[in-house]
C-alpha cells in the first residue's frame, strides 16, 4: 500500500480504492470522432428535412387530385343528364314529328304478321 493510500484510509475510516488510471486520448482522434459525429447528424437531419419537404409536396399533390376527380365526376354526371335528356322519348318525338316531317301511321301491323310476311 502506498503512501497516500494510507494517509487516506487513516482519514477516511476504510481502504480507498486507487485512483483510476486516466486514459489519454489524442486531440487528432478525438477531433476526428467529433467531425464523424457532427457529419452524422447533419445528414441525418438533412434526410429527415428532405423526407418531410417531399411528404408536404406528395400531401398537396393528392390534395389536387382529389379535386380533379371531384371536378371531373361532377362533369360526368352532367353529361350523363344531357345523355338522359337528349335520348328522351318524348325529345325524339318532337324532332321526328319538326324536322324530319314524320307523322302517326294510320295502321299498325301486328308483330306476327310483320314477321311471318317473309316466309
Amino acid at each position: 500500500m502506498s503512501s497516500a493510500e494510507q494517509l487516506a484510509e487513516k482519514y477516511v475510516g476504510f481502504p480507498v480504492a486507487p485512483p483510476k488510471p486516466v486514459i489519454k486520448v489524442e486531440r487528432r482522434v478525438l477531433a476526428r470522432y467529433a467531425i464523424a459525429i457532427a457529419l452524422v447528424l447533419a445528414l441525418t437531419g438533412m434526410f429527415y428535412t428532405y423526407e418531410k419537404t417531399r411528404a408536404v409536396v406528395l400531401g398537396y399533390q393528392v390534395s389536387s387530385a382529389r379535386r380533379s376527380v371531384l371536378e371531373l365526376q361532377r362533369n360526368n354526371k352532367l353529361l350523363e343528364y344531357k345523355i338522359a335528356e337528349l335520348q328522351s322519348p318524348g325529345r325524339v318525338e318532337r324532332i321526328a314529328r319538326s324536322k324530319l316531317g314524320m307523322t302517326e301511321p294510320e295502321t299498325v301491323l301486328p308483330e306476327n304478321e310483320i314477321f311471318n310476311k317473309g316466309k
